[in-house]
């Protein structure tokens, strides 16, 4: 501190200064590139969308688009949820959803698990539980075979 008050730099101070000017240079460089492809990744994602798609939200909310448009904000999607005599609709950036497809079943078969998978799944669990009891054993019926061999080696040296 003082060689900076003094007006003098040692080379140590210097490769410091510039290391850490570097590093906040090349932070500031990745974060613009990883928001540039994300921003790409959305525009390409969502191109696609169309009126009569179904589209489910982040916050949960499906329906099927009605209208699309632009705003100041950016594109905005008119949703219409709920059946019956309990319609209602909604508007959200396109931002805001998390997935959409032209069919109501196609959209909610990514969230629903098939039943042979929750059956290996609970074939697993099983197996693992198999497993565990299996290594608990294990260890007590080495030390049993231990002793049977201690035992027999006792007996035979008497």
């Amino acid at each position: 501190m003082q060689n900076l008050l003094e007006g003098g730099l040692d080379a140590t101070s210097w490769i410091f200064i510039i290391v850490l000017l570097v590093l906040v240079v090349l932070y500031f460089v990745s974060f613009f590139l990883r928001n540039k492809k994300d921003k790409q990744r959305r525009e390409e994602l969502y191109s696609g969308l169309k009126k009569g798609d179904y589209v489910m939200t982040y916050a949960g909310v499906v329906g099927r688009v009605v209208e699309i448009f632009e705003r100041d904000g950016g594109r905005v999607v008119t949703i219409k949820t709920g059946q019956g005599g309990f319609q209602g609709y909604t508007t959200v950036l396109v931002d805001a959803i998390m997935q959409y497809s032209p069919n109501e079943a196609d959209l909610f078969s990514t969230l629903r698990q098939p039943e042979e998978k929750k059956e290996k799944e609970k074939k697993a669990k099983e197996l693992e539980v198999e497993l565990e009891k299996a290594v608990k054993e294990e260890p007590q019926e080495e030390l049993k075979q231990e002793e049977k061999s201690e035992n027999s080696e006792e007996k035979k040296d008497q």
